[in-house]
């Protein structure tokens, strides 16, 4: 599980109940008390959150790298379809877990294993975006071209 914090709060929320329903008062109280300050914990570090400022501060820097290296005549694509290209994808960008390596017209995508370059392959070809698997070394890539 993600978020332990929802699971306590609900454990320590029905101690609460059952401590109140067989008269221990005091019990129930202290474990209404933990029980909300776990459930406050879970709602404030809600991973979907979490993932969503980590995928802003990723989507962020690619981009940053990508108007970088367009200007030093290192990167040569149309820049509003790269950033078009990019926010279609860019929850699979996130779950890669690495910054992408740039090319001179395309980025790849950092994986280790073959089965989870060839899972986003099929996600990324599956939203339109033009791709390939490549394997170097100890890692599998899979680059992501644009026209």
């Amino acid at each position: 599980m993600k978020n332990p914090f929802i699971i306590f709060g609900v454990l320590f929320l029905l101690a609460a109940i059952f401590s109140y329903i067989f008269g221990q008062v005091i019990i129930a109280i202290i474990a209404l008390i933990i029980s909300g300050y776990f459930i406050y914990q879970s709602l404030r570090t809600s991973p979907a959150r979490a993932d969503k400022k980590i995928g802003d501060i990723t989507y962020n820097g690619i981009m940053d790298i990508a108007r970088t290296k367009y200007n030093n005549g290192t990167f040569h694509v149309d820049l509003e379809n790269f950033a078009k290209t990019v926010s279609n994808i860019r929850d699979i960008i996130v779950s890669s877990g690495k910054m992408p390596e740039f090319g001179l017209d395309s980025i790849f995508l950092v994986y280790f294993t073959q089965a989870s370059a060839e899972n986003a392959y099929k996600e990324i070809t599956k939203r339109g975006v033009k791709a390939q698997v490549m394997q170097e070394k100890n890692n599998w890539y899979v680059r992501i071209e644009f026209e």
